[in-house]
């Protein structure tokens, strides 16, 4: 199973919500543009800047993320959960619009400046996989996700800007790990009412992550808290 952990900081309590599915609206689990830090297991994540999977795209593959200073902080408004197998990724690039002109197969990470197609791809066709297209070569600038079967017959804003691909993947999760956020489960040191919050997370530097059902957080009443697999840092 493939689940994103989202958490973000309210005062002094981290509070943090797991997804195992699409989110078309954060804003429905009171996580709206307020994101700081993330964990992925399994297969990666498109995180969007606004509702229903629309406006500029952050990914996320498997791994733990401490900071978001590279992906639009605070700025994600619905997820999208990479379904794809991703095994023996290919995808077709195209000079012109409506998969005309000249084309390039790509089945692996490439710099489109070696092989005379830089800057000139308008629309694409994925075969297999799922892909995040580059404006620039150091993986920078606006970026395009692309997945199998879903074609793109005209790029609009990202014409001619596609420099670098590279496909997705599952990575190995000791590979990807920080070691910043990892959480482990064990009993709840704290004496909390009702008697089901009674499971904590302690992420690696040892602070207590407490399992809350609650309406609202026990440490910050003022707190609304909805969602079964919210968590509170006490």
């Amino acid at each position: 199973m493939s689940v994103l952990v989202l958490l973000y900081r309210y005062n002094s309590i981290l509070c943090c919500k797991e997804f195992t599915s699409d989110v078309s609206n954060l804003i429905d689990h009171n996580f709206n543009d307020c994101v700081s830090s993330l964990k992925v297991i399994g297969n990666p994540w498109v995180a969007y800047r606004d509702v229903h999977f629309s406006g500029p795209q952050s990914v996320f593959e498997e791994g733990e993320y401490a900071r978001l200073e590279n992906h639009e902080n605070d700025t994600f408004s619905s997820l999208q959960l990479v379904t794809e197998d991703l095994s023996n990724p290919q995808i077709t690039l195209y000079e012109h619009v409506n998969y005309q002109g000249r084309s390039l197969v790509i089945n692996c990470e490439t710099n489109l400046c070696s092989h005379s197609f830089n800057d000139i791809t308008s629309s694409h066709k994925v075969q297999r996989g799922a892909w995040v297209l580059y404006e620039h070569a150091n993986q920078t600038g606006r970026i395009m996700v692309a997945r199998a079967h879903r074609d793109v017959p005209v790029y609009g804003p990202f014409n001619d800007l596609l420099t670098y691909l590279r496909p997705l993947k599952v990575s190995d999760w000791e590979e990807a790990c920080t070691n910043e956020l990892i959480l482990e489960i064990f009993p709840c040191p704290f004496s909390l009412e009702p008697p089901n919050l009674d499971v904590c997370c302690v992420p690696s530097g040892g602070h207590a992550l407490t399992l809350v059902t609650l309406s609202s957080c026990p440490a910050s009443p003022g707190l609304p808290v909805q969602m079964s697999s919210t968590y509170c840092l006490l």
